[in-house]
């Protein structure tokens, strides 16, 4: 709304009644670690100041074509008039709510599904010209700097409507047909909002609500997160405060469904150095400075290369790299409070050849990433949702050395063969991981993937 100035970047969900957009988005909130990254609903309502009478909002002259386009819509609604006097009682008060999330002075994304986008999906299903009226609401409406639009097939969208036992207010009085009518309306008003609203400036991801909605919750968390401000780094970070942070994050890490937590308390995940900030080993779970050495990684091998951190947790593997020499490392990690605390690790130390960003192992493109001598998957293949794709990925990203640990049921028999099958030349086990502080966690096995078998002036493999 042009009569305020949004402090915070909002990003609204909508998608037709039934969809299953508000179970996706609960699902995608309990993927932020505990310490956020992003508001939702309840943090947002439970954020909001005074905002004045309910029906201010909708008085903003920058919103009377907006609303004007409302009411001439509804009046050509075949419905009755208590349903359209609910419709119009909805849309004041997603004004109202939408004004409120405007004036939030927060630093990071505010997620809603209940703001002005979404109340088309009040307004929009029965409508006698879907085209016309979605075309003028999405044209007029105002805009979020950005929108997830939550889409799905009719049957499915029936069959959880089906199961809630009571019709959404939208399709109130519809028989069986009627109600099918609607809810492909509802998903033709999804296509419309989002040709209308990328025209319109406004990135959009266009979210199928399927089976699983673990899936699509992470696809959300993703883009959500994909607008979380790159940390500002500045001389009075306090390393004392980074160090708590980072023993707070270590206590668990996203697996295949939910979250692990970590057997060993009170200690950081890894040990690493740099100039300016060290964890040590006897405050660490496990050691970066170890793995490199038992990999057989070392400075002559390292210096002037470029390295990938697949799962890089806060950065360790990637600082000890740096301490022998590789000109530039990228780290990925999906929990953003990770990748936040590894940057401010490197800043600490003016480490500009590091770089680490948010990302979904599962939804990583190559083409993006590009390649890199060194490329690091550490227990990971086990947590991710799609390993075939994850061998995939390895063999693209890799220009010449993979080193891959598995996690403890790793199959290394099957891992060599996927691996082979993504490009690899060669590959061989060197035995597991001996640098876990819990023994029963060194049972992890340690593989080297060469993309050519290289050797030495006696033959001998290097």
């Amino acid at each position: 709304m042009t009569a305020t100035v949004p402090s915070s970047v909002r990003i609204e969900v909508l998608g037709p009644s039934g969809v299953g957009k508000s179970t996706i988005l609960a699902a995608a909130e309990r993927l932020r670690p505990p310490s956020g990254t992003w508001w939702g609903p309840e943090q947002v309502a439970a954020g909001m100041s005074v905002s004045g009478p309910i029906g201010e909002a909708l008085d903003d002259p920058a919103l009377r074509d907006f609303v004007d386009a409302c009411l001439d819509i509804v009046h050509g609604l075949p419905v009755s008039p208590s349903s359209k006097i609910a419709m119009l009682t909805m849309l004041r008060r997603s004004a109202r709510d939408q004004r409120a999330a405007d004036l939030l002075d927060v630093a990071v994304p505010v997620v809603h599904d209940e703001l002005l986008l979404h109340r088309a999906f009040s307004i929009l299903p029965q409508s006698p010209d879907v085209e016309r009226d979605a075309a003028t609401f999405f044209e007029l409406a105002p805009t979020p700097r950005a929108a997830v639009v939550v889409t799905g097939d009719v049957d499915t969208i029936l069959a959880r409507i089906a199961t809630r036992g009571t019709q959404p207010n939208c399709y109130a009085g519809l028989d069986d047909a009627g109600l099918r009518t609607a809810v492909e309306a509802g998903l033709r008003a999804c296509e419309i909002a989002a040709q209308r609203l990328r025209a319109r400036g406004v990135e959009v991801l266009e979210l199928d609500a399927g089976p699983d909605v673990d899936h699509s919750a992470q696809q959300l968390h993703t883009f959500i997160t994909s607008y979380l401000e790159e940390p500002t780094m500045t001389e009075s970070t306090d390393p004392d405060d980074v160090r708590a942070r980072l023993l707070a994050a270590s206590g668990s890490f996203r697996k295949k469904a939910g979250r692990h937590e970590l057997r060993t308390r009170d200690v950081m995940y890894c040990a690493f150095s740099t100039p300016n900030f060290t964890v040590t080993a006897d405050e660490a779970q496990r050691d970066a400075a170890r793995r490199l050495e038992r990999f057989g990684i070392t400075a002559d091998l390292a210096r002037g290369k470029s390295a990938l951190d697949l799962g890089s947790n806060a950065g360790a593997m990637l600082f000890e790299l740096n301490n022998l020499g590789v000109a530039s490392g990228l780290g990925v990690e999906f929990d953003q409070d990770k990748v936040d605390l590894a940057t401010e690790i490197a800043a600490l130390s003016d480490l500009d050849r590091l770089t680490f960003r948010q990302g979904d192992i599962d939804e990583l493109d190559a083409a993006e990433l590009g390649t890199f001598d060194i490329v690091m998957a550490l227990a990971i293949e086990a947590h991710v949702q799609q390993p075939d794709r994850l061998y995939r990925l390895l063999g693209q990203v890799a220009a010449s050395t993979l080193y891959f640990e598995g996690n403890g049921n790793c199959d290394v028999e099957a891992a060599t063969a996927q691996l082979k099958a993504a490009g690899f030349a060669d590959v061989e086990s060197i035995g597991f991981c001996d640098d876990d502080r819990d023994p029963r966690n060194n049972n992890r096995p340690m593989l080297v993937a060469r993309k050519k078998v290289s050797r030495g002036l006696f033959g001998r493999r290097k």
